[in-house]
Formats: C-alpha cells, sequence, structure tokens
C-alpha cells in the first residue's frame, strides 16, 4: 500500500485575475500564489569603441531595437536576454576602457513600457503585464471558457464581459418619479402651512392686541428663516457629497471585461481542465451578478488600485522595487475579492470542495471531482467516469459515508435525513422505506453526493455477501491516519491475507467470537470497503447444455400436455434446451406435487432471460420482485443445465479502476 500523496499532473499551480478598463491597457489585478523574483536585467547599449576597425553595432543595441518585436521570458532561471551577453576574449578587447565615456542607454523591451513600475516577473517565465495581454481577450470570444497553453503551462479560466451597474440605467426613472412625487407632496405641506398661519393669525388679531400681533410676527419670521438655513445647508452638503463621488468615479476608469484563470501544468488531463473551467465561469457570472446588483467589482477595483498607489509611492520614496513590497499580499488585505479568490485556491489544493460567498451574499459551490475523490483517498476519476457509475446504480445498492460528509446548517432537509439513516447494512429502498423520501429522490441525491465525492457505492453488509482482495493497476491510496487510529498494520494484512482467496462475511466476523471482538471486526470491514481495499463476488449464472458426467436421466412418466405446451409456448428459452427442461420437469414430478412443478416451471421460464452471464442473484430478486430463497430453489431445481461462476459487478469495477 502507498500512503497519500499529491498528484503534481493535475494540481492547480496559480489563480489569476485579469481586467481590462475602458480605453486603458490590460492589468494583472491580482495572483495567487505568487513568487516574487527579481526584473530582467536591462540590457545597456553603449557606443562603439573605434580602435583602428570598421564600425560595428554593439549587442546591445541591436537588442535594444529589437524591443518593440520581443518580450523578455525566463526560462529555466535564466532571462533571455539577461546579463548583456558574453564578453569577447580577444587580447585588444580586453584592455581598459577609457575613463571619460558616455552614459549608457538602457533599453527595455516593450512590454516593461507597459505599466512599468507595476509589471513584476512570474516564476512561469512571463511577467505579469504579458499575462494580462494574454488572457484579456477580444469581445468576440468574452461569456466562453478559454484554454491555453504556452510552453510548460496551461491556462484554463472564463473571460466575462462586465454589466453596468443597475443603478444607473434601470432605476433613473423610478429616481425621476421619486424626486417629482416628494415635489408634490412637499409643495401640498407648504399650502398647508400657510392656510394654518392665516387661521392662526387671525385668531390672534382678534383675541390679542396690536403688540401681542408684533411678536408673533416676529417670531414666525426667526422660525421661518431658521428653517430655510438648515434646508440650505442639507442641500449644500448632498451636493458636496455627489461632487465627491462624482469626482471618484471620473478618476476611475470602468472596467470592461474581466477574467478568472487558473494555470495548470502542460500535462493536466481534460476532465480537470473543464472542471476548472466550470469554476471559473461559476465564480465570474457571480462577481458579474454582484457588480449588476451593487457595483461590486468597481469598488474592489477602487480598493485595488488605493493599494497600488500606496505602494508605488513607497516605492519611490524608498528608492526600491515594486515587487520588494510585496503588492498581492497587501491587496489581499484589504480586498475582499482577493481573499475569496485564496479561499477558492486554497480549498482546491486542501480538500477539492469549494464554498464561498461572493461578497457574503451569493454562494459558490463546486467540486473538482479528482481533488476531492484524492482528498478522500480514492482513485481520482473524472465525471464521465461518475455519470457512468450512476447510470449503474439500482435501489438495492448500499452507502458508505466519507469523512467530512455532514453538509450546513441550512441544508436541504432531504438530504439531512437520507444521511442520518444511511449505515452500510440498509440498501437505498431500505433508507427510502425508513425516511419516507421516493425512491426516485433517493437516488437523485445519491447521485449528487457522488459528484461531491461524499459517499462510495456498496451492497448492504449480509452474513452471505462473498468478499477478496482487491486488484488494482496499482497500489490503491490509503489515508495516513487509516492505520494509525483503531487497527494496527498487522490487523489489517491478516484481515486482507483472510479474503485471498474468497471468504464470506460471517466466517470473517466469525459468531462464536465475543461480541466486542465481532462488532471490532465489523468496523473493519467497513473501513476495508470505504478505501476499497476488498471488493464483492457476486454469483453470476449462464444456461448451457448438460455435462456427459452428469446426466439427466430418463423419467418414469411422460411430462402433461399442459407442462408441455407452457414449455412450447414460452419464447424465452432457446429451443435447444426445451427437450432438458421438459425432463428435469417430468423427474420433479416424481418428487412434489403438480402445483409446486408448475409454479417452479412458471418462474422459471420468466428466469430464463436473466441467466446469461449478464445478472447476479441480487439483481434478478430486484427484477422479479422475488426473494433470494425463492430464486435458489429454482436455480436448485435446474441446476444440470445452469452453470454458475463469481466475479465483481459493473459497480465494483467502475468504484476501483
Amino acid at each position: 500500500l502507498r500512503m497519500e500523496e499529491d498528484d503534481p499532473i493535475n494540481r492547480p499551480l496559480a489563480v489569476i485575475l485579469v481586467a481590462q478598463r475602458e480605453g486603458q491597457s490590460e492589468e494583472t489585478l491580482y495572483m495567487y500564489p505568487f513568487t516574487y523574483c527579481d526584473p530582467p536585467t536591462p540590457i545597456p547599449s553603449t557606443p562603439p569603441i573605434n580602435r583602428g576597425f570598421p564600425s560595428v553595432p554593439s549587442t546591445g543595441s541591436s537588442i535594444g531595437s529589437m524591443g518593440n518585436a520581443l518580450s523578455v521570458l525566463r526560462l529555466g532561471g535564466t532571462s533571455l536576454f539577461g546579463g548583456g551577453g558574453t564578453q569577447p576574449s580577444s587580447g585588444f578587447l580586453n584592455r581598459k576602457e577609457p575613463k571619460e565615456q558616455p552614459r549608457p542607454t538602457i533599453h527595455y523591451p516593450r512590454e516593461m513600457y507597459h505599466a512599468q513600475a507595476t509589471t513584476m516577473q512570474t516564476t512561469f517565465g512571463i511577467s505579469t503585464s504579458m499575462l494580462a495581454s494574454i488572457l484579456c481577450v477580444k469581445k468576440a470570444c468574452l461569456d466562453h471558457v478559454l484554454e491555453l497553453k504556452i510552453d510548460n503551462i496551461r491556462f484554463a479560466g472564463y473571460a466575462k464581459q462586465v454589466t453596468a451597474h443597475k443603478r444607473k440605467e434601470d432605476n433613473e426613472m423610478l429616481m425621476i418619479m421619486d424626486e417629482e412625487e416628494e415635489e408634490e407632496d412637499r409643495d401640498d405641506d407648504d399650502e398647508g402651512l400657510e392656510i394654518m398661519r392665516r387661521n392662526r393669525k387671525e385668531e390672534k388679531n382678534e383675541v390679542k392686541n396690536e403688540d401681542d400681533e408684533d411678536i408673533d410676527d416676529e417670531t414666525t419670521e426667526e422660525i421661518e428663516d431658521g428653517k430655510m438655513k438648515m434646508k440650505d445647508d442639507d442641500d449644500k452638503s448632498e451636493i458636496e457629497e455627489e461632487e465627491k463621488e462624482g469626482k471618484r468615479k471620473e478618476e476611475i476608469a470602468k472596467i470592461s471585461m474581466f477574467g478568472i484563470n487558473f494555470i495548470l501544468p502542460p500535462n493536466t488531463e481534460q476532465h480537470v481542465i473543464c472542471s476548472f473551467q466550470r469554476l471559473a465561469k461559476k465564480l465570474s457570472i457571480a462577481i458579474n451578478e454582484m457588480q449588476k446588483q451593487n457595483n461590486y467589482l468597481e469598488d474592489e477595483l477602487v480598493v485595488i488600485d488605493q493599494v497600488t498607489n500606496e505602494i508605488e509611492a513607497e516605492a519611490n520614496a524608498s528608492k526600491m522595487s515594486y515587487a520588494s513590497r510585496r503588492p498581492y499580499e497587501r491587496i489581499r488585505e484589504k480586498s475582499l475579492l482577493c481573499q475569496t479568490l485564496t479561499k477558492v485556491f486554497d480549498d482546491v489544493i486542501e480538500t477539492g470542495v469549494v464554498q464561498v460567498f461572493i461578497d457574503r451574499l451569493i454562494d459558490v459551490s463546486f467540486c473538482v471531482e479528482s481533488r476531492a475523490l484524492r482528498f478522500a483517498s480514492l482513485p481520482p476519476r473524472s465525471r464521465a467516469d461518475l455519470d457512468r457509475l450512476v447510470s449503474h446504480l439500482r435501489p438495492y445498492h448500499g452507502l458508505i459515508l466519507l469523512k467530512d460528509v455532514w453538509p450546513n446548517p441550512d441544508p436541504n432537509p432531504s438530504v439531512a435525513l437520507l444521511l442520518k439513516h444511511c449505515t452500510p447494512e440498509k440498501s437505498i429502498i431500505d433508507i427510502s422505506a425508513a425516511t419516507g423520501i421516493p425512491i426516485l429522490q433517493v437516488l437523485l441525491i445519491v447521485r449528487h453526493l457522488l459528484l461531491w465525492a461524499r459517499v462510495i457505492i456498496i451492497y448492504p453488509l449480509s452474513n452471505n455477501n462473498v468478499y477478496t482482495s482487491s486488484t488494482f493497476t496499482k497500489a490503491p491510496l490509503v489515508d495516513p491516519t487509516f492505520m494509525s487510529t483503531e487497527w494496527s498494520e498487522d490487523q489489517i494484512a491478516n484481515a486482507l491475507a483472510f479474503f485471498n482467496p474468497y471468504a464470506t462475511l460471517s466466517k470473517f466476523v466469525d459468531p462464536t467470537e465475543v461480541l466486542v471482538e465481532q462488532q471490532v471486526r465489523g468496523r473493519l470491514m467497513t473501513h476495508l470497503l470505504r478505501h476499497q481495499l476488498v471488493m464483492q463476488l457476486h454469483r453470476y449464472y449462464y444456461m448451457m447444455e448438460p455435462s456427459s458426467r452428469y446426466p439427466i436421466g430418463v423419467p418414469k412418466k411422460q411430462l402433461p400436455d399442459s407442462l408441455m405446451r407452457m414449455i412450447k409456448a414460452s419464447k424465452l428459452i432457446h429451443f435447444q434446451f426445451e427437450g432438458f427442461v421438459a425432463d428435469i420437469t417430468a423427474l420433479e414430478l416424481e418428487k412434489s406435487s403438480y402445483g409446486k412443478v408448475a409454479k417452479k416451471l412458471s418462474l422459471f421460464l420468466i428466469l430464463a432471460p436473466l441467466l446469461n452471464g449478464q445478472h447476479h442473484i441480487e439483481d434478478m430478486m430486484y427484477r422479479l420482485n422475488a426473494t433470494r430463497k425463492t430464486i435458489l430453489t429454482v436455480i436448485d431445481v435446474y441446476s444440470l443445465i445452469i452453470a454458475d461462476f463469481l466475479r465483481p459487478d459493473e459497480i465494483s469495477a467502475l468504484s476501483i479502476y
């Protein structure tokens, strides 16, 4: 056995967020994980020194002139154009240079002119600005998955066109209507106040004298003046806030597109690439939806720009490089979007299951099947393999839950109820009966749990089940904690040796042992099945002509016409077996009554199409809705023309290999 180890072929290397603003060039907003390395060395260009030889352009100037067409690539840890080339070894060229020389001119390649201050070199040999140029696709390619291979890396992602903020377009008319209604209400209130004031003045004129009237008029004027001043101050503050908001939005260009991409090894399997494309698509759609609702993406862009400007100012003040300030780490501390992408990448690496909230509102859940199965110490499979496994699922199958299977506190109640009644001894039919959930819905839930690597399919544990040690094309994966939790290596080795050759579960549990030992062996058997170290063998049957060693014999009496007509009328058996079936039935009449024999013959004729080596006893029980004892009784009666053999079924084959 080999312990669980990571698969370098299907392991993602990084996640990248790129974007393009209107009227501006592309940029890499975030990358995780990011290893900071030195930028490529610029190439100095010095004028040639005339030592009596014809003037020849220098190496630096020739490469500098190619800067518009070439980009600096770091391959194998070495810059393609770094170091300034190799110095000639001729003697006259090794002489000391004159002391006074013009200052060398630095020629930068084209990509270093683009966002020169914030461009950083990656460990993949491509700078961040070049990554943005590659991954920001044209408008015709937006809203589509992306797959790109460059040298020894592969990109899988999704490019999304940004939808305008809903408030700017859809709610404009509603805002105008609200303002008009507010003005009408304000006018009505003013008219009502004026009428009340008139009535009050008239009453006061009748009761009070002229001095009192003058005092009331002055008080009313002061109150009105105060209200007007407060209203003017509120209007001014609202106007100032709107002007500040407008200036801030004008300073930041609107984003037109963005993309989420995963960097993968070059030999990544196609189904893994498709998984990361679907994951990037889910994330992009959720982010765009939040952008449409509450301007989420542009707000995050403001945060990233603020951190970038701070780092750039610090780098200029300290005369240090931009990369030395660890910009992506500081962006991750401030940006909620970058924190979400970081969690997505870490969850994929660790468990293969992603469950995050975009802006704490939209739930994005996804499962990278190969990573999740590897985390569960199972052989990795693609979604197509899992769909093929689901197609062979039948109600008589059982389930074994894997670790960390319980859902969130707010799951579908049917899922929580099914998990509560899920035990290795129960079949899907038994679970449906115990929970009251229809079988079709139970099968859909099981399919969901299979795709999320939460269960494996087995047959319900029974004393009659036959098991043997699994045969693998390569050694299976085993959880490192498997051998150190409850059983020693000797116990596991003895258990695997016990099932080689095959044996029944009743022999392994051994009912003669004490109850505690039986329970320990039962748990050990469950864990062996969970890690697919043992597999179940099923007995398959097929019809064949009797052997010369075991002749059928000659019956004393002829078969009654009614039973013979039953055999002739049935088209479920081949004509070459009709004589053998008639003789065996006639011999059975000598031992049993006519009614019992007729019933056994009728069941055998129904069972005959399944005796082709493709159906085991459990499948026959399910299809005929009969008990195991009834089917075995019929097979025993006609055993002279029925052969059997043991082999794993399709579920076991698809689960292991």
